[in-house]
């Protein structure tokens, strides 16, 4: 399994500090903290990226995971919502997802409505929002959603 090394300093603006992947994987399969984590590979396999609760990503390019993602499981709170997004920087939003859930093919896999998601390899930002803004924002309008 390949490691993915991430810089702190990315993600906080402070004095970089590594940090393996791994130290912040969620557990999988029994998620037990809030959060997602999304796989290179379908079932979950290979390469994991963990993305914990209010951890806003702008760029999964800088950590070479961008358009990576094949499956990925997540537990989020209620009243939040994690939206992935086609381009960098919270542009235009793909998914949204809530609840506890995972999708083993992001290929082949089902939104709500029972539709095929056909959205493999396609996210470049990660972010989280309250559930009620996804909901009444009409920039979400046109994101697939799972629950």
């Amino acid at each position: 399994m390949k490691m993915h090394t991430i810089r702190l300093g990315m993600l906080l603006g402070a004095p970089a500090v590594p940090i393996l992947f791994a130290a912040l994987a969620i557990a999988a399969p029994g998620l037990n903290e809030f959060g997602a984590t999304m796989y290179e590979d379908e079932n979950f396999q290979d390469t994991p990226c963990p993305i914990r609760f209010r951890q806003n990503i702008p760029d999964l390019n800088r950590f070479e995971f961008g358009n990576q993602a094949d499956s990925m499981r997540w537990r989020i709170p209620r009243g939040w919502c994690l939206v992935l997004f086609d381009r960098p920087n919270y542009q235009t939003p793909l998914l949204v997802v809530d609840g506890i859930g995972s999708i083993r093919d992001l290929e082949n896999g089902k939104n709500s409505r029972g539709k095929d998601l056909n959205i493999e390899d396609k996210f470049e930002s990660v972010g989280w929002y309250p559930a009620r803004q996804v909901a009444t924002d009409p920039a979400f309008r046109y994101a697939q959603r799972v629950r």
